[in-house]
């Protein structure tokens, strides 16, 4: 039996429907998999924040005793 163009239009909406849909999960996930790489990079940077004042710390040190 032939589908009529009403069935026709609601399979291809479900289709179309459902092809979005896996296309929102995977951006989901993706940004999921961004928002935690961001929070590495936060950590890592904050490291290096600090790693950074130390050695500023160590250069002042440095030069107080050359000048000595």
């Amino acid at each position: 039996m032939a589908k009529t163009n009403m069935e026709r239009t609601l399979e291809a909406l479900v289709d179309f429907a459902d092809i979005h849909r896996q296309s929102l999960t995977r951006l989901s996930e993706s940004i999921e998999a961004l928002t935690v790489q961001m929070g590495h990079f936060s950590e890592n940077l904050t490291r290096s924040e600090i790693q950074l004042e130390r050695l500023g710390e160590r250069v002042e040190r440095i030069a107080g005793i050359v000048e000595q």
